[in-house]
């Protein structure tokens, strides 16, 4: 059975998008006592969009917009920089595997290492 299932998140509309920078950067997103790898596809200093390398069954992960989750981000020099995020959209795709998933997120209050590796970019 080929079923179609897409679930979007969308953000309100904004006057101004902050500047962003295209990465391919590791993480893992901690959902409760589970980690999931992905990567981040883009950032600003204020936000990441990234993609979860995990097929998941359906309704495995259940997140909502305006969740703060974790994110685990290893920086190019090895550097592991935690950063907590709330969820500004969120897109479950189908997969023959499952589903994949791609989000956006803020960083609440983005600390300093992570700036740094913003203007370094």
């Amino acid at each position: 059975m080929n079923k179609k299932m897409e679930k979007n998140i969308f953000q309100e509309e904004t006057a101004e998008r902050p500047s962003r920078k295209s990465v391919q950067f590791p993480t893992y997103l901690i959902v409760g006592d589970n980690r999931y790898a992905g990567n981040i596809m883009n950032i600003s200093k204020s936000g990441v969009a990234l993609f979860v390398d995990t097929h998941f069954p359906e309704k495995t992960i259940d997140c909502k917009k305006r969740e703060i989750l974790t994110l685990e981000v290893q920086s190019p020099l090895g550097k592991l920089i935690k950063l907590k995020c709330k969820i500004i959209w969120l897109r479950f795709q189908p997969h023959s595997e499952g589903l994949t998933t791609s989000m956006g997120m803020e960083i609440i209050d983005p600390p300093e290492d992570f700036i740094n590796l913003f203007n370094n970019l």
